[in-house]
């Protein structure tokens, strides 16, 4: 699953404004859409004393953590890099996005990571105790792409019942169930660049108009 970037996240929000419905200490409502009032990334930052929401087009969440959320996801950083710290600051989450009824809002299964996953149980075994032995690889490998691995683009709980089942000639996915085969997700990527992204604007913002203060 490709993941977000700090590069696609700012061609997303390349023409947004910020707009300031409330700014009052903690309690703050930030809205950051195009100039035209599209909706397509539109979001919103939402702050109360312990608390920060965004929601919006990509999603929504809530993290708490600090009286002021802005001072807990604030961040010195070179130039224009954007710092992110998603497992940190997913331990954070008192709420995340369900996409309605479905769920999956923080971490989703990637089959990319099952794949490898797969592969490298299979080159380990092939290295330690199959050298020589290009027949047995071949029909090892075969196995595993039939009877493994053609589940993994099906659901986390299907594939990990092929690997959990499968055995050939003594070669078995043991405690297969530990591996961890979830990925954030892109949503939740771009919204960590956008907190980021939106307090930077926020500060810039009271820079320009306390200079003084900066």
């Amino acid at each position: 699953m490709a993941q977000r970037t700090q590069a696609d996240f700012l061609r997303d929000v390349a023409s947004h404004t910020m707009s300031i419905v409330r700014d009052d200490g903690v309690y703050r409502h930030l809205i950051f859409q195009r100039p035209e009032n599209s909706w397509l990334h539109r979001f919103e930052i939402v702050t109360w004393p312990s608390a920060l929401c965004i929601r919006g087009d990509v999603g929504t969440y809530v993290f708490s953590r600090t009286q002021d959320m802005f001072g807990f996801f604030r961040h010195p950083t070179k130039d224009d890099e954007l710092y992110i710290n998603d497992g940190y600051w997913s331990e954070k989450l008192i709420a995340s996005d369900c996409s309605g009824r479905h769920g999956d809002g923080v971490m989703r299964y990637d089959p990319d990571l099952f794949i490898d996953a797969v592969k490298r149980r299979y080159v380990g075994h092939v290295r330690d105790r199959m050298r020589g032995m290009p027949d047995e690889r071949k029909s090892l490998r075969l196995a595993l792409d039939e009877d493994v691995l053609f589940y993994a683009n099906d659901s986390e709980i299907e594939a990990r019942r092929a690997a959990d089942a499968f055995e050939h000639k003594g070669f078995t996915l043991t405690d297969f169930w530990e591996t961890d085969l979830r990925e954030y997700t892109t949503n939740f990527i771009w919204c960590l660049y956008a907190i980021a992204w939106s307090i930077r604007q926020y500060d810039q913002h009271h820079m320009k108009q306390n200079p003084e203060a900066a």
